[in-house]
C-alpha cells in the first residue's frame, strides 16, 4: 500500500469525494470543495492506494506538528490492517514528528458512543495516546488524541491557530 498525494485536478478526487460523503456524519464534514480549496504546501490530500485501487484517503495538515483532519478506509477494506498501515505511513512522511487528531468525544454512556469508542480504541491500538484536551466546535464535542505521549493543550492551541486560522477563536475548550 502507498500514499498518493493528490492535486486539485487529480482524477481520483471524485472517488475520494464519494468516500468522504459516506464516511463522515454531515455535522462533522466540511464542504468538500473547501477541503480541496485549502490544499497547499501543508494541507494535503492523500489517496490510500493498493496498486490501482483506492482503499481510502487522508486529509491532513502536514508539518512537524501534523493534524489529521479526515481519515477513512472504504467499508469493504476495513478490518484488514489498512488503517494501521496508513498511520504508519503518515508517521514516515517528511517532517512529521507528532500527529494530533480529534474524534467525537466518548461520553459516559458507551452504548450511545459505540462508534466513538471504536475509533478511540483503534487509535490507542495504533500507538496513539488520549489527552485531557476536550472542546466543542461547530456543534460537536471532540477529544484530542496524539501520537506523542503527554501532548498538552497549549501545543494543540498553537496548532489549532495554524489549521483553523480565525475560526480557532470559535473553539470552546472544556
Amino acid at each position: 500500500m502507498r500514499l498518493k498525494r493528490l492535486s486539485r485536478k487529480d482524477e481520483l478526487i471524485k472517488e475520494v469525494k464519494k468516500l468522504y460523503a459516506g464516511a463522515f456524519p454531515q455535522d462533522e464534514r466540511m464542504p468538500f470543495g473547501m477541503l480541496v480549496g485549502m490544499m497547499d504546501e501543508h494541507h494535503r490530500l492523500y489517496a490510500l492506494m493498493e496498486e490501482d485501487t483506492l482503499i481510502g484517503f487522508v486529509y491532513l495538515y502536514q508539518n512537524t506538528d501534523t493534524f489529521l483532519y479526515y481519515f477513512a478506509v472504504a467499508e469493504e477494506y476495513r478490518g484488514k490492517g489498512y488503517g494501521t498501515e496508513t498511520l504508519r505511513l503518515i508517521r514516515q512522511l517528511d517532517g512529521v514528528e507528532n500527529i494530533a487528531l480529534d474524534i467525537e468525544e466518548v461520553k459516559d454512556n458507551p452504548a450511545e458512543n459505540d462508534a466513538a469508542l471504536k475509533r478511540r480504541n483503534f487509535y490507542l491500538n495504533a500507538g496513539f495516546h488520549t489527552t485531557e484536551i476536550r472542546y466543542h466546535f461547530f456543534g460537536v464535542d471532540y477529544e484530542i488524541m496524539a501520537s506523542k505521549e503527554g501532548y498538552a493543550k497549549d501545543e494543540y492551541m498553537k496548532l489549532a491557530e495554524k489549521i483553523w486560522g480565525n475560526h480557532a477563536a470559535l473553539i470552546r475548550y472544556h
